[in-house]
């Protein structure tokens, strides 16, 4: 193996691959199963600092970033496909876009961000503004923010299709900036400070929302949830714990490491009385929630991968759970706890369950391009919705039950019909480079409403998906900031959208 310091590993989106990076200058794949090693990649002038798994994830492409100040990737084969070069300092960090697969971005100790195009290997942007060396860098998942840390003691958010910097995190004291993730929503950064402290941040405003000291390491967020009063938040952390928030003051009011492995989902009942917890472990975990206490109340094993999403029925007497493993587990939460059955189908990890209104059916979506449809007293597979071109990332029930809409990372939201399978709408981004953020069906299901990351609001006539007007205009945006959330008044006549930088329209 390798012959020197290992600095950095990634295992491969299928999870079949491991890649390593050492000071030895080489990069190396294994097989996760037998641990033997498959290819050497030699090519590299000095140290490899990280290595990444890029692109399309059915491609297979490693990428190094090294001391020598370029980034390679690799073919499987161990052949070199691209080098880029422009960095004059040691390459310390790369992250993928979430949504423009054929993107990438690296950090330097040359002080400067930048973005490449995988394919033709050429940069498309730099982000100048750091005064020392940068640490870590980090898309947002919504694909058009990167952050960034720096040992000058910022971390800073930055525009992808300007590289303009938009918002800069100051500490104000010694330490350092080491490491940089977002939420899964988008809307919170997380720092870790070399003083071993974790603050998270408002990723629409430079406001410290809340500092966690005493840690011995770092911690990553990986899930969060809200109670259905809206009063608390539940967080899912690598560090193995939950944490419950009062969402009114920031504040964390109990803390409870509930896994062996990072907690990787975190869903509230419909009650707000029990949570459930996913793992790296591959458990699910439930636990009585009584005002800020919780109270362990059953282990539920048997996934053969990280468990990574989970949802209650809108009765909360079962639970959904999609895996790794490529299965969804039905669990009892009542009187006699334990597992249903298993829907087996899908032929990647799953990446998102959902109920229907009245908790028959379940859908699911997964990485492998496609959305099945479950019974759940029979644990049946009723249809297989294909057409979206690549992975599901999640799906969404019409009110009256009768159709469903995913969102992909082809751009594209898609509306299905639950009896026939047959996909009769494609709302599509008219822009190359927006995507859509969020959509809400209307209380009578004739319509939806969707938000992008441009700041655009549109209403569609799902019968049509013709764009109808909004506020006397088929459009509305706020400064172009990326839209967060969109949501119907109960009676049908209002929209509230929600957007980045705090504001609120009706």
């Amino acid at each position: 193996g390798h012959t020197d310091e290992v600095s950095s590993v990634a295992c491969s989106p299928g999870g079949d691959w491991i890649v390593s990076g050492s000071w030895d200058k080489t990069v190396r794949i294994w097989d996760q199963r037998s641990l033997e090693e498959i290819c050497c990649m030699k090519g590299h002038a000095q140290r490899v600092t990280c290595v990444a798994w890029i692109g399309d994830p059915t491609r297979e492409v490693v990428a190094s970033a090294s001391e020598d100040g370029t980034i390679r990737t690799w073919e499987m084969s161990g052949r070199e496909l691209k080098r880029f070069e422009g960095h004059t300092g040691s390459v310390t960090s790369i992250s993928c876009s979430p949504i423009f697969l054929d993107r990438f971005a690296s950090a330097s100790e040359d002080m400067t961000v930048r973005i490449w195009g995988i394919s033709s290997g050429k940069q498309i942007n730099i982000c100048r503004g750091h005064t020392d060396k940068i640490t870590s860098v980090a898309w947002s998942p919504h694909g058009h923010r990167i952050a960034s840390s720096s040992m000058d003691d910022t971390a800073r958010i930055w525009c992808v299709s300007s590289g303009h910097e938009i918002t800069r995190y100051q500490r104000g004291q010694s330490f350092f900036t080491m490491l940089v993730a977002w939420s899964p929503c988008g809307m919170i950064i997380a720092s870790g400070c070399s003083d071993k402290t974790i603050r998270l941040w408002s990723a629409a405003m430079s406001t410290e929302l809340y500092r966690c000291e005493g840690h011995t390491g770092l911690v990553t967020v990986n899930s969060v949830d809200c109670s259905p009063n809206g009063l608390s938040i539940v967080l899912g952390s690598r560090d193995k714990t939950v944490r419950i928030w009062q969402q009114d003051c920031w504040k964390i009011l109990q803390s409870y490491k509930v896994h062996s492995d990072r907690v990787a989902s975190v869903a509230c009942s419909p009650d707000g009385k029990m949570i459930a917890t996913g793992s790296w472990d591959k458990t699910m975990r439930t636990f009585n929630l009584t005002g800020t206490k919780l109270h362990a109340q059953k282990l539920y094993q048997g996934h053969a991968g990280y468990v990574r999403s989970v949802a209650w029925s809108p009765c909360g007497k079962l639970i959904a759970s999609g895996s790794e493993d490529k299965i969804i587990s039905l669990w009892s939460s009542g009187s006699n706890p334990g597992k249903v059955r298993d829907l087996i189908g899908h032929q990647e990890p799953i990446t998102s369950v959902a109920w229907s209104p009245d908790g028959a059916l379940l859908a699911s979506g997964s990485w492998d391009m496609t959305l099945r449809l479950w019974e759940v007293s029979s644990g049946s597979e009723i249809r297989c919705f294909r057409g979206h071109e690549r992975r599901v990332t999640s799906v969404a029930w019409s009110p009256d039950g009768r159709n469903i809409a995913t969102a992909s990372w082809d751009r594209t939201v898609r509306i299905w019909e639950v009896s026939s399978g047959r996909c009769f709408k494609r709302c599509f981004i008219e822009l190359e480079t927006a995507v859509y953020t969020s959509v809400a069906w209307s209380p009578d299901s004739r319509k939806i409403v969707t938000g992008s990351d441009q700041g655009s609001v549109i209403v569609w006539e799902v019968s049509s998906i013709k764009p109808l007007k909004l506020n006397n205009n088929s459009r509305t945006r706020t400064a172009a900031r990326m839209v967060t959330s969109v949501a119907w008044s109960p009676d049908g006549d209002k929209i509230a959208s929600g957007f980045e930088n705090g504001v609120v329209t009706l």
